[in-house]
């Protein structure tokens, strides 16, 4: 039984750091395009 609660907390925690990762890099893309949205704004 400990061995799979184990195995359940490696399985989240990497299942949480790849979310993590995932959200990271998608609002790091969102704050760029809203960047580039802006300096196109600023230039016209």
């Amino acid at each position: 039984m400990w061995e799979l609660y184990v195995s359940f907390f490696e399985c989240y925690k990497t299942l949480s750091q790849s979310l993590f990762a995932v959200l990271y890099s998608w609002n790091y893309q969102q704050t760029k395009i809203i960047e580039l949205t802006l300096k196109i704004f600023l230039i016209y």
